[in-house]
């Protein structure tokens, strides 16, 4: 973390933004595997995801999915579709959502404040809007 000061003798903690990479898990690996079971816990529901976009930076991650089922030989689409700010605390510890969004349940909810809530967390824990779809990214 970087202090610098400002004002003379008032100090204000800016913390500089963290030389992170964002990556994206491959399929089949115990991270995405992680992720998708976090936000299952979340939506307290057995779902296979379909994932559009899914990036991690550290111990911060974001996920945008939708939920598909086997219509006899072929996998349809449903309305469930998820976006998920999820973070780990610890290095061995549990992916947790963190913020949510669920088309299904708040269609009602503009999408805004949900981006506005994520930019927000991205933000405090110096994580990089590289993160998010880049139709997220822009203010």
């Amino acid at each position: 973390m970087v202090v610098l000061s400002m004002m003379g003798s008032m100090s204000v903690p800016l913390v500089a933004q963290q030389n992170v990479s964002v990556t994206e898990p491959r399929p089949g690996t115990t991270t995405r595997r992680a992720l998708l079971d976090a936000m299952r816990r979340k939506l307290k529901a057995r779902v296979t995801f379909k994932v559009a976009h899914m990036a991690v930076a550290g111990n911060i991650a974001f996920v945008r999915a939708g939920e598909i089922v086997q219509d006899g030989t072929q996998w349809q689409e449903t309305d469930l579709f998820v976006e998920a700010l999820l973070e780990r605390p610890t290095a061995r510890g549990r992916w947790r959502v963190v913020e949510f969004w669920n088309l299904q349940s708040d269609p009602q909810e503009s999408h805004a404040p949900f981006v506005q809530r994520v930019r927000e967390a991205l933000h405090s824990r110096s994580r990089p809007l590289t993160l998010l779809p880049e139709d997220l990214r822009a203010p």
